[in-house]
């Protein structure tokens, strides 16, 4: 953010900074970052709504689900598979979406309809949070595995991303404070 309060996004490569911004855009967010240097991020358009970009090298490429006003992505994978989040006509709930090969599709922790997908894997496992009636929970998803991620005696537990080797997810959770964790899931359906 800058002095005037505006939120630019970046890259920085080898110790130099470029700035990423959206032409006519208010604000500029870059989320995620795949090994190719493509940048998966959002930025607010002068109508205040927000909207998903790639960007690679100075080029911009504006797309977002059909089926969203406001979106979103949060990571993009080798593969260009894409995460984030979106809201729908009339809803000011956000919930998650996947893109694969230019086409869109909800996505959801089974039977929740308050899912974050925040990081992708070039292996697409997907690792996020999802919110049921109570709190929210760390997740990860490989195919048709979910696992859902808890700190013991936490009161939330977020997760935001994961490794493409061993599985692992970072992310932070809540118990007298905030705090930062890294949790390995025992499944090795979650792995490379």
């Amino acid at each position: 953010m800058d002095a005037s309060q505006i939120f630019h996004g970046f890259v920085l490569t080898g110790g130099l900074s470029t700035v990423i911004d959206v032409p006519g855009s208010t604000a500029t967010f870059a989320d995620g970052i795949n090994n190719h240097g493509d940048v998966a991020g959002a930025y607010v358009d002068i109508l205040g709504v927000e909207r998903s970009f790639t960007w690679n090298n100075g080029h911009f490429n504006y797309i977002s689900p059909s089926f969203a006003v406001n979106s979103e992505f949060h990571a993009i994978n080798d593969h260009g598979d894409l995460v984030g989040v979106y809201n729908g006509n009339g809803s000011s709930v956000f919930r998650g979406f996947l893109g694969t090969a230019g086409s869109f599709a909800t996505y959801n922790f089974p039977n929740q309809s308050v899912s974050f997908p925040w990081s992708i894997t070039n292996h697409d496992v997907i690792a996020g949070v999802f919110r049921d009636d109570m709190t929210s929970h760390a997740f990860v998803n490989g195919g048709s595995n979910f696992g859902r991620i808890d700190v013991p005696g936490a009161a939330i537990t977020v997760g935001f991303d994961i490794d493409d080797d061993q599985g692992r997810i970072v992310g932070y959770f809540g118990r007298g404070g905030i705090h930062g964790f890294l949790a390995t899931p025992n499944s090795s359906n979650f792995k490379k």
